[in-house]
Formats: C-alpha cells, sequence, structure tokens
C-alpha cells in the first residue's frame, strides 16, 4: 500500500515499510525503527502500550539537492475519547502542551541505513494540551515537503518542521475547518505556493507558503 509520496519515490507500508523508485524499478525496505513513547506521555502506565505505536511516517526526497532520502517518523497523542482518557491518564498529563516545545522525531537516512533521534524545537505557542487531543480524531494526517520544510497535519493543527535549523512551527487551522469532512481536504502545491484546501461546500483553500 502507498502511504506517501516525495518527488518521484514512494513509500509503501505497514506492516514492511519500503521506499521504492519507480522510475528505476528499485526499492530499498527500511529497518524497524526502535520503540519511542509519545513526548509528554511518559509516566501514563496505562497508555505505554498505544505510545509506543501511534505514529506516522513522512518521505522527504529532494533531487536537486542529494540522491539520499529521508523518512521521518512523528508521534501523536492516541485517541482516547472523554472520560476514557481521564482513567488512564493522571490530570498532570492532560496539562501537558501539545507539541511539546521539545519534539523529538525518529529520522531514518538512506545514507546511513539507520533510524536516529533527531530534537526539533517549537517557535511560538503550542495548539493546545494533551488533554485536548486526546479527545480529536488523529487520522488521515496529510502532508507534503516543500523547499526544505516539512508540512503535515495532525488532530487539529499543522506543523511546518524545517529541516536546516531543526526548529518547528503549529500553523492553526481556522475555526469549524478540522469539522470537515477529511475525503475533501489536500496539501496542495504547485508554481502557486503551498496550500491547505478543502472541498465539498465550496473549493476554499489556507495560504501556508507563496514565494
Amino acid at each position: 500500500m502507498i502511504t506517501r509520496h516525495c518527488n518521484g519515490l514512494l513509500l509503501l507500508g505497514y506492516e514492511e515499510t519500503r521506499v521504492l523508485n519507480p522510475a528505476t524499478r528499485q526499492w530499498a525496505c527500511l529497518p524497524s525503527p526502535p520503540p519511542m513513547c509519545t513526548p509528554g506521555l511518559e509516566g501514563a502506565d496505562e497508555l505505554i502500550a498505544s505510545c509506543t505505536t501511534e505514529h506516522d511516517m513522512y518521505l522527504v526526497f529532494d533531487p536537486t539537492v542529494s540522491s539520499d532520502y529521508e523518512v521521518f517518523l512523528i508521534k501523536y497523542v492516541p485517541l482516547h475519547p472523554y472520560p476514557d482518557c481521564f482513567q488512564l491518564a493522571e490530570s498532570e498529563v492532560h496539562a501537558r502542551e501539545w507539541p511539546p516545545s521539545t519534539f523529538v522525531f525518529l529520522v531514518f537516512s538512506s545514507r546511513t541505513k539507520q533510524w536516529e533521534e533527531k530534537l526539533f524545537i517549537r517557535e511560538g505557542e503550542a495548539a493546545g494540551t494533551i488533554g485536548h487531543m486526546f479527545n480529536v480524531w488523529p487520522c488521515y494526517r496529510y502532508a507534503a515537503y516543500w523547499r526544505g520544510a516539512l508540512y503535515l497535519h495532525q488532530h487539529d493543527f499543522l506543523m511546518r518542521a524545517t529541516l536546516a535549523d531543526s526548529k518547528y512551527q503549529v500553523i492553526k487551522l481556522p475555526t469549524g475547518l478540522h469539522d470537515i469532512e477529511y475525503d475533501y481536504r489536500a496539501l496542495l502545491y504547485g508554481y502557486a505556493g503551498l496550500r491547505y484546501g478543502y472541498d465539498g461546500y465550496g473549493l476554499q483553500a489556507l495560504d501556508l507558503a507563496t514565494w
């Protein structure tokens, strides 16, 4: 199954993760990533099992810069709606910021053939709290790599991770946009720049980056 694509490469999953180049018909099988708990959920013993498996993978490849590619594994808060979330985690865990001020990404490099931890520092405010994210459906997460930055949709917000300086920002969506059906959403990019758009009630879009 194709889970991601970036500049001609395909990321295949889920049980076994592979990167495929359709032009050359070459593929590589990625090793299993090391287990890592979701940042901010340390101490929530009842959630540890889901914390080590709840993540998304994102493919980053820019052939104008390098023939190597990277795969980013980024954690999200598992879905545990009210009232279950209060039985699984203490109130102190609910009050923690999400995404965290220092976010640990797991990154696979085709050059080193290894997974490594990389710290990304948040610039600006968080999107909310872990308690809020427990109640926000995290699926159908979209992503796009655009001019050195990885844009990704998580819960009810977007993240912009700049790879050169290992920093990221939260981009909050307009009120009510998260309630629109996921099937109508997409991250779109082209000559006009990068936009987060949706259709179904009339095409609309949020400008993210334009050059």
